[in-house]
């Protein structure tokens, strides 16, 4: 199998204050994976978290919405977890869409933090990440 990886989506985007923005955590080359937790950091000073969705790579392949996002606005984290032991995914897809409202100015990286990809047997996943950045006029 290839490597599993997490991606944001857009890597690099221009908004304009008071405008909202939505990110995409993308999976791609996933083999029997059950679980995906990571940390979501960003800039609280440029950006506000409002929503995250579930997106439909989950409920494609039959697992119940299982989205959790823990957020900790002062220090610009989110906590994600998602995923169901017992029912393995397969291949790439949206896993879930975040929305953020900018409120400052300046730019913002959009970074994936300890990333945690396990497998059927609660055995880690290595995965690569590429992270997203977006600058706020």
């Amino acid at each position: 199998p290839g490597v599993s990886q997490l991606q944001i989506i857009p890597a690099a985007a221009s908004i304009t204050s008071g405008e909202q923005i939505s990110f995409t955590l993308q999976s791609q080359g996933f083999s029997s994976v059950e679980r995906v937790s990571l940390t979501l950091s960003y800039d609280p000073a440029v950006l506000i978290f409002k929503q995250a969705i579930e997106g439909p790579f989950w409920t494609n392949q039959h697992v119940a919405p299982s989205l959790t996002v823990s957020a900790i606005p002062n220090a610009g984290q989110l906590v994600i977890q998602m995923g169901q032991q017992g029912k393995p995914v397969q291949g790439g897809g949206t896993l879930a869409s975040l929305v953020f409202e900018a409120t400052g100015t300046g730019a913002s990286h959009i970074h994936i933090q300890n990333p945690t990809v396990l497998g059927a047997t609660a055995q880690p996943v290595p995965v690569m990440v590429q992270h997203g950045r977006v600058w706020v006029e």
